[in-house]
């Protein structure tokens, strides 16, 4: 997400973009969970190793319509609404802060929580 180095802090928050397929059209409640993970190395490899190690679930809930955002097709033709958003992340120096940014709008904290690992 973010390279190693990078300056984070209260008056510099740093965004990462994730998205999300989902099978509905229409209206309803979404429910989403996105893990955060580490590396301990100062190259991260490519894939999950055992030098990569979770930090966090940010789980969020909030009502969309999903019809404002596009269609995504896979190989075998079925359609998927893909959802995007951001999540930012920023330090006061003793603790990290998380949020979910979704359509330009920032998710109430009451409708965001993160387990840290």
């Amino acid at each position: 997400m973010f390279p190693k180095g990078t300056d984070v802090s209260e008056t510099k928050p740093v965004r990462h973009p994730y998205y999300q397929l989902w099978p509905e059209d229409g209206s309803t409640q979404v429910t989403n969970t996105t893990r955060l993970s580490f590396c301990i190395t100062a190259k991260p490899p490519a894939w999950k190793t055992a030098s990569v190690r979770d930090l966090c679930q940010i789980m969020w809930e909030q009502y969309i319509d999903m019809n404002k955002f596009p269609i995504w097709m896979n190989r075998n033709g079925e359609k998927f609404r893909r959802v995007t958003f951001d999540v930012e992340m920023t330090s006061d120096g003793s603790s990290l802060q998380f949020a979910v940014i979704l359509q330009g709008k920032r998710i109430g904290s009451q409708e965001v929580q993160v387990l840290f690992d």
